[in-house]
């Protein structure tokens, strides 16, 4: 009901590989659930710094630099 749509994928961040995916989701998602909300703010900067790191890499190895 807060969410107002049935299209909803959950995901366990800290088991996911893919920079870009989790790039998306903790730019564009929706938080459910936060038990220690300090811990989660590390862990969402450091994989924000990781995606971040990639995509500057990936550009780099792509030519675009």
């Amino acid at each position: 009901r807060t969410l107002k749509t049935d299209k909803i994928d959950i995901v366990v961040l800290n088991a996911l590989q893919n920079e870009i995916i989790a790039y998306d989701i903790l730019t564009r998602g929706v938080l459910l659930y936060d038990s220690n909300s300090d811990k989660r703010i590390d862990f969402e900067v450091r994989r924000l710094h990781r995606a971040i790191d990639f995509r500057v890499g990936r550009s780099y190895n792509l030519g675009f630099f």
